[in-house]
This record gives C-alpha cells, structure tokens and sequence, in this order.
C-alpha cells in the first residue's frame, strides 16, 4: 500500500507541474472547439483531486481536497492574467470547481460501498 501511495503522489505532482506549465504558455483565448477547454478544466481537477484524495491522508480529507484544488484553480486563473494572450475566466474556475465537486462525490459513493464490502 505505501508503493502505490508514493506512485499516486508522484503522479499528483507531475501532473500538477504540467497543469502550471500549460497555463503559463502563452496562448488564444479562442478555441477550435467551443468550450472544449471548461471539459479539460473539468476532467483535470477531477483527476487531480481523486489522486489527492489518494495520496494523502488528510484528518478532513474532503474539506482539505476541496480547499486545495479550489485554491489551485484560482491560482491558476490569477496566473493566466500576466501571461500573454490568456485571460481569467471565471467559467474555467466553474468548471475546475464542477469537477472537485464531481470527484468527492464518486470518491465518497465508491468509498462507502468498498467500506461496506469489505
């Protein structure tokens, strides 16, 4: 158990340094694909804070991943305001937040019946 929780944080953290150095590539605000980003957003912080959930054994844990990730987005966010041809945009941050939300919840759901299984 400890192996696969080295591994998850491992992977937790590269994917967190990849997510910084995406968002801080200058870019278009434009999209090929209408709102193709708000989906990357959504699956990422879903991804990221499952893996967070994972990873570290937290006294709060669906309080503390929330509070995390949620900050994460924001940063994020506020970043792309000195990053030429990137902007803030509060329905990236909505989406980042949709996902988080969507995560504790199937963590929550597959916690409980795995619990209840076992």
């Amino acid at each position: 158990m400890l192996i696969k929780q080295k591994y998850i944080k491992l992977i937790f953290w590269v994917l967190v340094i990849a997510v910084l150095v995406l968002s801080s590539i200058p870019g278009s605000v434009s999209n090929s694909i209408q709102h193709l980003d708000k989906l990357a957003h959504f699956g990422t912080f879903c991804v990221l804070s499952i893996l967070l959930l994972f990873a570290y054994k937290f006294s709060k844990p669906f309080f503390t991943t929330a509070l995390v990730m949620a900050l994460f987005g924001l940063a994020i966010e506020v970043l792309q305001l000195y990053v030429p041809r990137r902007v803030f945009s509060m329905y990236d941050f909505a989406a980042d937040l949709l996902g988080i939300m969507v995560a504790l919840i199937v963590f929550r759901i597959l916690s409980s019946k795995f619990i209840a299984t076992s």
